[in-house]
């Protein structure tokens, strides 16, 4: 059974920012947990009552962290839970329960969540857990992380603005400009998403071979390229011209010949 919040909104910038997936049975407490993602910037799932209800959200949402109640109605409860979504998909784990006795944490060790918040908890609290989940399960998995930076690169850059973590699939981004001591991510759909980071911060995370410097303040994915003019010095993505930077024009013409 799905708790309905129809009347909240699910959350700004939906596309480019982390989706969760909360499984609470009691409707207050999804309420309150819903407005604090909101108000942090996340994106939430339809918050699922029981097992049954978060492994079929799970299947369908794809979601980036589970927020697992501990005491759920049914057979199933949390802990058992992340047991079976796990198993299905590695995804990092927040839980969030009014249980604090010690056989209950060590059963919910066994899973090896990020973070175990005791209710009741407040907004500023839930957003260093999702934050810390993401690097903690990064770091496990071996994919390269950067503490210092924000930077988490699995398929995306989990980058850090404000208080939350917006999510940049390397496949939707454009081109990387920089601005003084930030930097825009600009995405093939237009959106733009801004950070306090160095240019050589974020050149050391990405993958080499789909991002090429162009220019000392531009970094373009190859794939987005259409066009090049070297007389006038000038990169197309799309319709918009980027300057391509004399250091930088042999390198990225012999790329284009080795994939010609």
């Amino acid at each position: 059974m799905l708790i309905s919040l129809d009347t909240l909104p699910m959350g700004p910038h939906r596309h480019h920012t982390l989706h969760i997936l909360a499984v609470e049975d009691h409707p207050i407490q999804a309420q309150m947990l819903h407005i604090q993602l909101y108000e942090l910037g996340y994106a939430m799932l339809p918050v699922a009552r029981d097992a049954d209800e978060a492994e079929r959200l799970f299947r369908s949402g794809d979601p980036d962290v589970l927020l697992l109640d501990i005491q759920l109605p049914g057979p199933v409860d949390g802990i058992e839970l992340a047991h079976r979504l796990t198993a299905i998909r590695p995804v990092p784990i927040v839980f969030l329960t009014s249980m604090d006795d010690p056989e209950t944490f060590a059963r919910a060790r066994l899973t090896q969540p990020c973070a175990y918040l005791t209710k009741p908890h407040n907004g500023e609290a839930l957003a260093r857990a999702l934050e810390l989940a993401v690097q903690q399960f990064a770091q496990r998995r071996g994919i390269t992380a950067t503490p210092d930076t924000g930077l988490v690169i699995t398929d995306s850059l989990f980058v850090r603005v404000g208080t939350r973590l917006e999510r940049l699939r390397l496949a939707d981004i454009a081109w990387v400009e920089a601005d003084g001591n930030h930097v825009h991510f600009v995405l093939l759909d237009g959106y733009k998403s801004t950070v306090r980071l160095g240019m050589s911060a974020v050149e050391a995370v990405l993958p080499l071979g789909v991002f090429m410097r162009i220019h000392r303040s531009f970094l373009v994915a190859v794939s987005a390229i259409t066009g090049l003019d070297t007389t006038h010095g000038y990169v197309l993505v799309g319709h918009q011209q980027l300057p391509l930077g004399r250091t930088y024009r042999e390198e990225l013409l012999a790329r284009f010949r080795q994939v010609g």
